[in-house]
């Protein structure tokens, strides 16, 4: 780090001489304060809570001017409800035994006034601790009318009013309820320590490290609190003196983190976001590389279940085929019909290892990407299928697309087969064409067959879905699986929509490759 940085500089690396020197003045500044309690309680006391109370209005105008450039929202929520916490700090200076500005006021009323700003106090560093990582959802100007708000309704409380539980009883001390909420305090301001410890991560480190101090401070000031019996004992000057030291640790925190650290603040939770991308981007590889092994394997053992089952069902079949011819004459019709059963199941399993064969070899080609004249390969596809003697399906024109040709083949055969099991006898042709648009490549095969019910539209890719599983409609229910998986690998997308007057429009976009 580059010495001349000022920040750097005056917080974190500072010289022994420089906190000599300041331990030193810190230690002379608790002897002078001391020795004036010692003298004149009251100027002491005035100079000590009128030096609060400045720093916690001062942290209120720093907090509120610099709430825009501030990154953490916990930093102008504590700023603000200072400004309530100096109000109600600065009625129990007005009040204070021996200001003689309300001559009449019992002892009673200046530490009710105290105790109610130290709950405030407290309060206000919990929830300032929980909104560390997390995004204030109402406005800064709400947040200083509700904490006036607070501030007010609990001073009218103490007086005039006179309906605040009593605090102090002159000649007897402090009254139980006293003693236990200076605990409750005590209490409050180590919870928020613990809150501000556990989300460290979100801190500059000198920052936790002054909010730390400052809250240890103010829990010391608290048992201060609770032993004196005379508010011009020993223990309450020793409690004024903490909670002074704590405000101005406060305020040094606060000058840090709005004033001269919001930008690294920024810096290091971009770094923190940088280092979680980075993370989740290496889970996520390693999440697709097992899935490409689970793919690949897949893949193989269908190919070679594929490879083993073709040969016996080629002999199921043939050896059907072969007692249906003959013994056709000595064969009832019950028996034929049995036989034929056999050659049809069993054909059907073969056309079945054939689409799941197709379907494993997506991807795993040898063969280099070319231009492939799409129009050209769906004619030879309605040639391969021996359709379209009637004209029955119509090709459109067609784009050029840089693919592996036997993919694209694929792909075009079980549309169109897809089409002409449904659509084969309807009055109107099967249209199939294509495109170019936004640099894709663009296929539909068009039927005016019975159609496909919305909530089918995304199921029918999923290998073995069929729409009617019961109908006689030949069919694997691996065809339009085959589809997407092509659409997918060329970094594209298959859908299905309703032709206008009736029907089903399969539209594929698919990319070049190469």
């Amino acid at each position: 780090m580059d010495s001349s940085d000022p920040d750097r500089c005056s917080t974190t690396t500072q010289s022994p001489e420089q906190r000599i020197l300041l331990s030193i003045l810190v230690t002379a500044l608790t002897a002078l304060l001391f020795s004036l309690s010692r003298v004149n309680y009251p100027l002491f006391h005035t100079l000590v809570e009128f030096a609060s109370i400045s720093v916690s209005f001062t942290l209120f105008s720093i907090g509120w001017n610099a709430r825009y450039v501030t990154r953490n929202d916990s930093f102008t929520f504590l700023a603000i409800t200072f400004s309530a916490v100096g109000g109600i700090e600065l009625c129990h200076l007005l009040t204070y035994k021996g200001m003689g500005i309300f001559p009449n006021l019992s002892s009673d009323i200046p530490t009710q006034f105290w105790i109610a700003c130290r709950f405030l106090e407290s309060v206000s560093f919990l929830l300032a601790a929980l909104l560390v990582d997390r995004k204030l959802h109402i406005k800064a100007g709400t947040v200083l009318f509700l904490a006036i708000a607070v501030a007010v309704a609990t001073g009218l409380t103490i007086w005039p009013f006179r309906i605040f539980p009593h605090c102090l009883v002159e000649g007897a001390g402090l009254t139980a309820f006293k003693v236990s909420c200076e605990y409750l305090v005590c209490f409050i301001f180590l919870f928020a320590a613990l809150v501000f410890r556990r989300k460290k991560a979100h801190l500059d480190p000198q920052l936790l490290k002054l909010l730390t101090v400052a809250i240890s401070l103010n829990i010391a000031a608290e048992f201060a609190f609770t032993l004196y019996r005379d508010v011009y004992g020993l223990t309450n000057v020793l409690g004024h003196i903490l909670n002074l030291a704590a405000t101005v640790l406060v305020y040094r925190a606060l000058v840090l983190g709005s004033l001269r650290r919001p930008y690294r603040t920024l810096f290091r939770d971009l770094d923190q976001s940088h280092q979680a991308l980075d993370q989740e981007l290496e889970q996520r590889r390693l999440t697709e590389a097992e899935l490409r092994a689970t793919n690949d394997e897949l893949d193989t053992f269908v190919r070679a279940v594929s490879h083993d089952l073709r040969s016996p069902l080629t002999y199921v079949i043939g050896s059907a085929q072969l007692l249906g011819s003959e013994l056709n004459e000595r064969l009832s019709t019950s028996e034929k019909t049995l036989i034929q059963g056999i050659e049809a199941q069993g054909q059907s399993m073969v056309n079945m290892l054939e689409d799941l064969l197709s379907l494993s070899k997506i991807g795993h080609l040898e063969q280099s990407p070319q231009p492939i004249y799409t129009q050209w390969l769906a004619e030879r596809v309605i040639r391969d299928l021996g359709e379209n003697p009637e004209g029955n399906i119509k090709i459109d024109s067609m784009p050029t697309l840089v693919a592996h040709e036997t993919q694209i083949y694929q792909l075009l055969l079980n549309l169109v087969k897809n089409a002409l099991t449904y659509a084969k006898d309807s009055a109107r042709p099967i249209e199939v064409g294509g495109d170019r648009q936004d640099g894709e490549a663009q296929f539909y095969v068009r039927d005016y067959g019975p159609g496909i019910p919305l909530e089918e539209r995304e199921k029918i890719f999923e290998v073995f879905h069929r729409v009617d599983p019961d109908s006689d409609i030949p069919g694997t229910g691996i065809g339009l699986a085959t589809v997407k998986k092509v659409a997918d690998f060329y970094r594209g997308k298959a859908w299905v929509e309703e032709t206008p007057g009736g029907g089903a429009t399969f539209r594929v976009t698919l990319q070049d490759v190469g």
